[in-house]
């Protein structure tokens, strides 16, 4: 799964990462071996929490698309041409570096996306998802002029795909009898006992049990069934 990793000093980076990895395991790949062993110690964090260096990425819930943000201030080389490295990663897969991106997706990209598509779908033009119609180049030109990016089909391919998978886990969560949704706060409330009996059935579904979804709406008018999402529309 790919991951990104955003920093004020060290760039902004996307990862190919696998949910075994460590947060060390993503401090040793992007940092230099002088600046892990220097103060302050280098942080990252995921939606607001601190991420305890020997815990992995899968503890916390983190996956495909997820935004880690690292806190770590400059440091200065022995010489300005040397670089040094950390060693390889032991015992699981090495992390690789796929890009360099110039920018992140944030979570209000998020809402611009959904939204354009909702404004296409209320237009008669449910055929956007195949994507072999102008009513998709459509999307990308405004999303890109919204948020004043450069994104290129494929990307907000990957989105679209990444949405789609989502909505899938989140149909089923919602309709799972002992389930209940916060519209509110925009989570699934559930008792511990009932939280880990359904993660042994669909492991994907773990992220969820704390993560708010604030436009799970949207997903439901772009994915649902035709006839649940013109209901929708209707009632707004």
């Amino acid at each position: 799964m790919k991951i990104f990793v955003q920093s004020e000093f060290y760039g902004n980076y996307a990862l190919e990462v696998e949910s075994s990895n460590t947060i060390e395991d993503v401090f040793i790949t992007i940092l230099p071996i002088g600046r892990l062993k220097k103060d302050p110690e280098p942080e990252l964090h995921f939606n607001g929490d601190l991420l305890e260096i020997e815990r992995s990425l899968a503890d916390y819930g983190i996956q495909d698309g997820s935004i880690l943000h690292l806190e770590c201030t400059r440091w200065s080389f022995r010489t300005a041409n040397e670089r040094e490295w950390p060693n390889k990663i032991l015992g699981r897969k090495n992390i690789i570096i796929t890009d360099r991106p110039l920018a992140i997706w944030e979570k209000e990209h998020d809402k611009i996306l959904l939204g354009l598509l909702v404004e296409q779908i209320r237009s008669g033009k449910k055929k956007i998802l195949d994507f072999e119609n102008d009513s998709w180049h459509d999307v990308v030109g405004k999303f890109n002029k919204a948020t004043c990016l450069k994104y290129e089909d494929k990307h907000l391919h990957e989105r679209f795909n990444f949405y789609k998978c989502e909505y899938g886990i989140l149909h089923n969560i919602k309709h799972y009898p002992e389930f209940s949704w916060d519209h509110q706060r925009q989570v699934v409330i559930a008792t511990d006992a009932t939280w880990n009996e359904y993660i042994k059935g669909d492991p994907n579904a773990k992220p969820y049990r704390r993560r708010a979804v604030p436009y799970i709406d949207l997903l439901e008018i772009v994915f649902g069934e035709k006839e649940e999402w013109k209901i929708m529309i209707s009632n707004e």
